[in-house]
This record gives structure tokens, sequence and C-alpha cells, in this order.
């Protein structure tokens, strides 16, 4: 009985095992069956993420179809980007007319030519500071000195070469020569203006050899940033004739439309217009310029710098909607002479410009961009003011607390006086 017992439960323990067995081996080939079923899908939803990657290739489904190629763009993207924000800036510093007059040019004459930087010293080490210096060019250059500087026509000037040599040591590198005077001396003034800059390695826009080289606006790239530079006038003191009409960039919505196109097609950051409306020694805004200047910001134009008035004059900021996108708009109605007249106390005075363009990108580990934005930071302007001597003779200051408060270039009273109501002037259109 025992024995019996003993087999009995040997029998029921191997039945259990072989049961148990059984079991596990349904579970296993159930699991298998699973994963199978599972890659299967897997092997099905690639084949056909495949097949999408090879239709998006040669153009027949759009990117957004391809959701495994955009979900591991995006997670590569993503890890690469968390550390390579880099950030580039510029400086710019915009002056206004560079204009000459008889006197101007007669005082600046030396035994060895001429030198038109006497008392522009402070000037010149404030514009080292920034990375980009423009100008306008309101005065056509010769080289023939032998002659007389003023001409016959009307409030026809020109300056001597050398002016230019000046300017560029003034860190000028662009001149915008769109102005009301640019034809005083005709085509060949022109011509000989072009080729004095070319000459000497300055840019300019404004002004047209022949109606075969007509410049394309300027494009600049520094510091990873590129800016577009336009030039314009409304008018020209000598009348240009229709076969001449190509030797200055006269305001017009098409032509504006035109180079505006060609700047967004080359992809530049920002863009930046001179705007010559003669307006002489008025300190209020004409509606001429406010409507000009509405015309250049309505077509995409970031900033506007005003000259054609010998009176530094008021300022807009504001923000634009241009094709459903917002721009940051700055425009200086007019930025006075730099070098000019200086007849009255007002036009002793000028303004530069001063703005600060930062763009940041985003870049993966491979250095290629992810995402960018670019802004622009109108910082205060520099207020200058010209000092005469009895001989012409100019000192150019630029005006500051310590200058007004307590007068530290000890100026004559009379000048003293009319320098502090210059810059109360300024400092009420500037808001300071």
């Amino acid at each position: 009985m025992r024995k019996g017992n003993i087999n009995n439960e040997y029998y029921n323990s191997e039945y259990t095992s072989n049961k148990n067995r059984k079991t596990k081996k349904e579970d296993i080939k159930k699991s298998h069956i699973i994963s199978m079923v599972i890659w299967l899908l897997i092997f099905i939803f690639m084949a056909y993420q495949l097949y999408l990657l090879a239709m998006y290739t040669i153009g027949k489904v759009d990117k957004e179809k391809v959701w495994l190629y955009n979900t591991i763009n995006n997670i590569i993207g993503f890890s690469s980007n968390k550390t390579n924000l880099e950030e580039s800036t510029l400086k710019l510093a915009a002056l206004g007319d560079i204009y000459l007059t008889t006197d101007t040019i007669n005082a600046s004459k030396t035994s060895s030519g001429y030198n038109f930087l006497s008392g522009t010293e402070k000037v010149k080490d404030e514009l080292k500071k920034f990375d980009l210096v423009f100008a306008s060019l309101a005065t056509p250059v010769t080289n023939n000195t032998s002659k007389n500087f003023v001409s016959t026509k009307k409030a026809g000037y020109k300056a001597p070469a050398q002016l230019i040599d000046n300017l560029k040591d003034l860190n000028i590198s662009v001149l915008a020569t769109a102005t009301n005077h640019a034809f005083d001396n005709g085509s060949d003034g022109i011509s000989e203006t072009i080729n004095i800059l070319n000459d000497k390695n300055i840019k300019q826009i404004g002004i047209n050899e022949s109606e075969s080289k007509i410049l394309d606006p300027i494009v600049i790239e520094q510091n990873n940033i590129k800016l577009g530079i336009l030039s314009y006038t409304v008018k020209s003191e000598e009348k240009l004739s229709d076969k001449d009409s190509y030797l200055i960039n006269i305001l017009d919505e098409d032509t504006v439309k035109k180079d505006v196109k060609y700047l967004n097609e080359k992809n530049v950051d920002f863009i930046i217009s001179y705007l010559c409306i003669p307006n002489e020694d008025s300190n209020l805004v004409s509606n001429i310029q406010k409507e000009s200047v509405e015309l250049l910001v309505n077509n995409g134009v970031n900033v506007v710098f005003g000259t054609g008035s010998n009176i530094p004059q008021e300022y807009f900021e504001d923000q634009v909607e241009i094709n459903n996108k917002n721009n940051h708009v700055y425009a200086v109605y007019s930025l006075g002479d730099f070098f000019g007249s200086y007849e009255t106390y007002l036009n002793r005075t000028s303004v530069i410009a001063n703005i600060e363009f930062t763009k940041k990108e985003v870049k993966n580990k491979k250095g290629e961009v992810i995402s960018s934005s670019v802004s622009m930071n109108t910082k205060n302007p520099i207020f200058l003011w010209t000092q005469l001597s009895s001989k012409n003779l100019k000192t150019i200051y630029i005006i500051s607390n310590d200058l007004v408060n307590s007068n530290s270039a000890n100026l004559p009273s009379q000048d003293y006086n009319n320098l502090k109501k210059a810059y109360e002037r300024l400092t009420s259109l500037y808001e300071m």
C-alpha cells in the first residue's frame, strides 16, 4: 500500500509538471505570436515611412506627411540646439549732409591742398567706436583744383577730391549720393564723382554713370548682420531731361518696390534709406517729407535718414504691419548738415543717428542654423554743434551735459548761449 501511494504521488507530481510545462509552452507560443505581430506591424510601418520618404524625395508627398523623418529630425535638432545660441551686434552711425560752401572750402585750404578734418577730432574719436558709418554726400567732387570750386550755376558747388580721403578718415564707408545738388555740375560732374569714389574704394548709392550701369542697392554684411542700403531724392536743383533721368535716383514708388524686392531676395536683415528732400532752413517737417517717409516705410524700409534741411528735425519710431508682419521702423526727418553753411545757431547743430542691430541664431552641433531673430535698438543720437572762427575755421563739439552745464570748452558767451538753446531744442525733439 505504501509503495502504491508513493507511485500515485509520483504520478500526480509528474502529471502536474507535464501540465505546467504544456501551459508554459502555450504561453510562450502566444507571446511569440504577439511579438511577431508587433514586429510585423513595425516592419509595415517602417516600410510605409520609407515609401513616404522616397515619395517626398521625388516631390510627390509633402514633408509634413513623413512622420518618422520629421520626428527624428526634431529630436536631433532639439538635443543639438540646447547650448548653441549665438548673438551678433552691429553698431551703425549715420551723419547728415556733407555740403561744402565756398567759405568752408577756402577755410580748409592748406599749403599742400585741403584739410577738412581740422576741428573734427572729438567726432573722429567717437566714430571709431562704430562698425559702420554712413553719410550723405551733397557736393559733387573733382580732381581739377585749378578752377574755382563755385559753379556758375545757382548754388552749384563742387569740392576737391581730398574731401573723400577726409571722410574715410572719419570711418565713413558708405555715401548716399542721391541729393538735390548731385547734378549741379552736370553729367560730367556725376561721372567724375563716381570715378573718384571708386578709386578711393568708398561705396556709394544714389547716382549712376550711364543707363546701362544703374547701380543695384548696396548690400553690406558685417558681424553676421546683413543691411540693404538705398538712397533717393525727390528733386534735382538743376533740371534733369528725360534722357538724363537715370543719373540720379529720384523717389518713385515703383522704383522703391523694385529695390526693396531686390534686397529681400538677398535676404537682408534690415533696409536703410537716405532720403533728400530740400527744406533748407526750416525746423518744421513738411507734408512732402512726411508723405515720402511714409512711402518708404509702407514698402518695407526699416530706417530712413532724412537730409536736405540744414536744421535737425524730429523723428518717429513705430511698428508698421506689412504683409501680415510687424516691421520696426525708425525715421529721422532731418539729420542736419555735418559740413554745411553754419549761418545760424540752429543750423550749426546736427545729429548723428545711433543704432545697434542684433541677430540671435540657434545652431545645431553641425553649425546649421535652426532658428534666428533680429532686432533693432535705437540709442540716443549724438548731438553736434559747430563753432566758427572769424576766418570760418570750424570746431565741431559733441554736446554733452558737461559742456552745457559748465562750458567746459570755454566758449565765448554768445556761442555758449546759442549752444545751450540748440541743445534744449534737440533734447526736446528726442524726448531726452
